[in-house]
């Protein structure tokens, strides 16, 4: 099959048949870990070694800021699995997406309001189109091997100022409510996230709230050779969603 002039092959993590045509002449590779699957170590490693039996030389992988707290989360595993599996590697870990924002969005729409469990915390959000563009040039370029980069935004702004941001934007007026976990996880449901990604989207801002997520790191900036987006010009590129 074929997307343009791209050709796509499928690689479906559980069903090993799928391995050999997915690798057949790949030399790089880009991992985003399955966060929801509970024996991830079982999972990924056959991929890994099926990668680097089939020539895979050079392995991007997903990860996310703070995973180095705590060494039992799926992506703390991953990155052991891929630090040891014999092949170069680059694991990015992004802050929260600014994209997690619109996950929000019926209720910001309705009742003018983000009602998270993020406390005061301060997070250097990053525009997932960012990330996208940092994975792209680090498997097209060859400097970029065995490192572990931290991928935040220019910013660091608590969620009052988000608000204050997206009331700019929209010309309403757009409130923060810091809300506990349980009422949190309510509104995600009520924006229609099934359970486990409401608890998923809930958990990254509880991390948030640890004090985790508001260092601003230099890595984005150095790999693309600029400034990353904004949360303004986020909040602007996706206006409808306010």
């Amino acid at each position: 099959m074929n997307i343009g002039n791209c050709p796509v092959v499928i690689l479906d993590y559980e069903k090993v048949e799928t391995f050999k045509t997915a690798f057949d002449g790949i030399e790089k590779f880009f991992l985003a870990t399955p966060t929801g699957y509970p024996q991830i170590d079982e999972l990924i490693i056959p991929v890994i070694e099926a990668a680097k039996s089939s020539g895979v030389t050079h392995l991007v992988s997903l990860s996310a800021a703070g995973v180095q707290q705590d060494s039992a989360t799926p992506l703390s595993i991953t990155e052991k699995c891929i630090q040891n599996c014999g092949i170069d590697y680059t694991i990015l870990r992004p802050n929260l997406f600014m994209q997690n924002l619109l996950y929000l969005s019926p209720s910001i729409k309705k009742n003018n309001q983000i009602r998270l469990a993020a406390a005061s915390a301060n997070i250097s959000l990053v525009d997932a189109r960012d990330v996208a563009s940092a994975a792209a040039t680090i498997l097209i370029q060859s400097s970029h091997k065995n490192h572990i980069y931290l991928l935040t935004g220019n910013e660091s702004p608590d969620l009052i100022e988000v608000a204050h941001t997206l009331s700019q934007v929209t010309g309403k007026t757009i409130s923060y409510i810091p809300v506990s976990h349980n009422e949190a996880y309510k509104e995600l449901i009520g924006c229609g996230l099934s359970p486990q990604k409401a608890n998923l989207i809930n958990g990254l801002f509880e991390i948030a709230r640890q004090g985790w997520c508001e260092q601003i790191h230099p890595d984005l900036k150095e790999i693309l050779k600029r400034e990353p987006a904004s949360f303004k010009q986020f909040a602007w590129d996706y206006k409808e969603s306010w």
